[in-house]
Order: structure tokens, then sequence, then C-alpha cells
């Protein structure tokens, strides 16, 4: 555990342990079919976890329709199965979330390379970034890359 993460309270259900949320158990699922989509129902505000009941998330919110078509498009454009995040445990296409890629390598529409690994920040994406996730600091055009996204100037 990192010096930043120890001793870390949760404002919400007031545990301690790591930044990425004290307690959360692992993400379980390592795909989702659109009747498992269509069952999720919140996410958590903190760190984009997502579950079909409120009492699984730490600080919940409704997932909203604009929210869960992201995660049926990403089921849609792979034959209705749809890879989860092993981070935050979205529903994600390809290429997936920054800290859990899929299908590598790809290439980044930005610069054209060939992207191997969850680390690639070309001055493209840097340039185009609209979003910061609130999980892993990580900047990205676009949210559906992000576990937990927020818009920044």
């Amino acid at each position: 555990m990192s010096i930043l993460s120890e001793g870390f309270l949760c404002e919400h259900c007031e545990t301690r342990g790591s930044h990425t949320h004290a307690g959360e158990a692992p993400v379980q699922v390592t795909t989702y079919t659109m009747d498992a989509i269509r069952q999720l129902a919140y996410y958590c505000k903190n760190y984009g976890r997502v579950s079909d009941a409120e009492s699984k998330i730490c600080n919940p919110a409704v997932l909203t329709l604009a929210g869960k078509d992201l995660f049926v498009k990403a089921a849609a454009a792979r034959g209705g199965i749809a890879h989860a995040c092993q981070v935050c445990g979205q529903p994600v296409g390809v290429p997936g979330h920054a800290l859990d890629p899929k299908d590598v390598p790809f290439e980044c529409e930005f610069c054209g390379e060939q992207v191997r690994t969850s680390i690639h920040a070309c001055d493209g994406i840097i340039e185009h970034a609209k979003y910061v996730c609130l999980d892993c600091g990580r900047i990205s055009p676009r949210k559906e890359f992000m576990c937990a996204p927020a818009r920044f100037p």
C-alpha cells in the first residue's frame, strides 16, 4: 500500500483502506450479456463501480440511460457480449479502460501507433483530453476510456 492511500477513510461508508475503495471486493464478472447490462441500475460516483443493487455500491447514483447506452453499444459491437473492466467492473468496448485495456494491441486513433499496454499518452491524446479519471488520474479525450470520468476545462 502506498503512503498516499494508507489510512484513507471513505466518507460514504466509513471504512479504511486503499483509495480504490476500502473493503471493496475484486471484480468477479469477466463478461456481460445484454440481459446483465439491462439489470445494471447504479454506479459509484467515486470509482465507477456498477451494480444491480444500490446496497453493493459505496456512493451510489442511479445509472442514467445515456450511461447504460455506452454499455449496450460495447456489447452490441462484440456480438452481444461485453468484457468487464477488471478495475471498476463496467462493461467496456474496445480498447477498454485506461487501466485495463482489451484487445491489445490496438491502433491509437490520434497518432496511429500500435498500443500494446495501458501506458500510452501521445500528443494527440493530451491535446484533445477533456476527461480525467477520478480513480486513476489518467486523462482521455473520451469518457468511455475512464472508470470514473470527470470533465475538466
